[in-house]
């Protein structure tokens, strides 16, 4: 009875294996293998562990007999194999990790400078544009740039009011209620209310806020509506 050193499905185990050897019903000679025992991931420990085995059974041990294509030597030749192969993987990885990290330092350091030169030429831009009047009532044309809810502080009721941030075609942005205008429909007029993204022209008084920049003001009262963005009437 003689045993060799085979591996697992995956060729990451040494296994134990004993050769088998019987008459079929047809009178053919027929050779197969049983599993003896899982030996290590380590090929002299494997080796000692299969001698003591074999021993123990009273059975010899055939280090270079071959199974399925892989003798001892083979399987040594494998193992060493699969080592250098996980070393190459994890240098690959690591040298994509450095890269990816490179790259990464990189394309933040670019949306930095983008971002700070952009910022730079906008207040340049800023610092040029002149004060407007907030002593009398302006007209207004420019593009609606946002619109948001926001609670109404002048009534008991759960209610909301609507508010728009407007970039004036000289630069500047005003806040303020949405602006809204009548149109005719049929033998009525009926209110429209303007939507992002809408150019209009109104008349409307400005304010300054507290920490005033030269850019931003407050707008009262939009009149005049003028939109400047047709839409069809539904």
């Amino acid at each position: 009875m003689n045993y060799f050193i085979s591996t697992g499905e995956k060729g990451m185990m040494f296994t134990l294996r004993k050769h088998h050897y019987y008459v079929n019903r047809s009178g053919m000679y027929v050779h197969t293998t049983y599993h003896v025992a899982n030996l290590t991931t380590d090929p002299d420990t494997a080796i000692e562990k299969a001698k003591r085995i074999a021993k123990e059974h009273g059975a010899k041990l055939d280090s270079y007999s071959d199974i399925k294509g892989h003798s001892l030597n083979e399987i040594k030749r494998k193992q060493r194999r699969t080592k250098e192969e996980m070393q190459r993987m994890r240098e690959r990885r690591q040298r994509i990790s450095d890269e990816i990290q490179t790259n990464y330092w990189m394309l933040m350091w670019s949306y930095y400078m983008a971002r700070s030169c952009s910022d730079y030429h906008r207040k340049q831009r800023e610092a040029l544009l002149p004060v407007l009047d907030t002593d009398n009532r302006i007209t207004l044309t420019g593009t609606i740039k946002t619109i948001n809810a926001y609670d109404n502080p002048f009534t008991y009721y759960d209610t909301v009011v609507f508010k728009a941030l407007i970039e004036l075609d000289s630069g500047h942005r005003v806040f303020g209620t949405v602006p809204s205008y009548k149109v005719k429909y049929g033998d009525d007029m009926i209110k429209r209310t303007c939507k992002e993204g809408d150019r209009v022209t109104f008349d409307a008084k400005l304010e300054k806020p507290k920490d005033f920049d030269g850019v931003f003001y407050y707008y009262k009262r939009p009149t005049k509506v003028n939109p400047l963005t047709i839409r069809e009437v539904a």
